[in-house]
Parts: structure tokens; C-alpha cells; sequence
């Protein structure tokens, strides 16, 4: 005998949670973004905004993909696979240049006082 698939659920959890995501979203866009203005330090105010892009678009998809969707993301994501002697040297490879920019935004943002 044929087994059917339910579709209809992960269709509503999915709608359910880009809903729910384009509400929180607009809020902190709209209602809440005087806290990112109201901040004088260039440097605080991007690092406010990481940190709630953070943990409004990350924390929630791992949150969704674990409980949600099942399997576990950092297993299909090959996140928590070790890598190989080529990916460690490409990653390496890739890191300082990566450092150098943040670092050089970071700073070019606390040392130029006009904008």
C-alpha cells in the first residue's frame, strides 16, 4: 500500500514562520529603530544592529530548522563535519584577509568623526 505525504503542515509552519519573522522584522525596523539612531557611537550602532540581525534572522532558522524540520542543521549543513587538509588550508587562506577588512571598517568607522 501507497503511503500518502502530508505536505499541508511544513507548508503552514513555513508560512507560519516567515509571517511571524516579516512582522518582528518591520517592528524593529520601524517602531524600534529610534534605539539604533539614539545611539552617538558609530561603532555601538553597528555592533547593536549585528547583534540583533543576529538574533532575529539566525537564532530563529536554526530554531526552526532543529524543532521544526527535524534533522539536525548542523549535520545537513556540513557544518559539523571536520574538514579536510584542503578546506583547512582554503579557510586559513581566507581568515586573515577577512580579519583585516572588519578590523579596517571597525576602525575607519571610530576614526572618522563626520559621518
Amino acid at each position: 500500500m501507497m503511503q500518502t505525504v502530508n505536505r499541508s503542515r511544513p507548508v503552514f509552519q513555513l508560512s507560519l514562520f516567515l509571517g511571524a519573522f516579516f512582522v518582528v522584522w518591520t517592528l524593529r525596523a520601524t517602531v524600534f529603530y529610534g534605539i539604533d539612531e539614539s545611539m552617538a557611537s558609530p561603532a555601538w550602532r553597528t555592533a547593536y544592529a549585528s547583534l540583533v540581525k543576529l538574533l532575529l534572522w539566525v537564532v530563529p532558522a536554526v530554531v526552526y530548522a532543529r524543532y521544526l524540520r527535524g534533522p539536525e542543521p548542523m549535520g545537513y549543513l556540513g557544518i559539523s563535519n571536520n574538514p579536510n587538509k584542503g578546506q583547512w588550508l582554503w579557510s586559513l587562506s581566507i581568515w586573515p584577509p577577512t580579519c583585516a577588512h572588519i578590523a579596517n571598517n571597525v576602525l575607519s568607522s571610530l576614526l572618522s568623526p563626520g559621518q
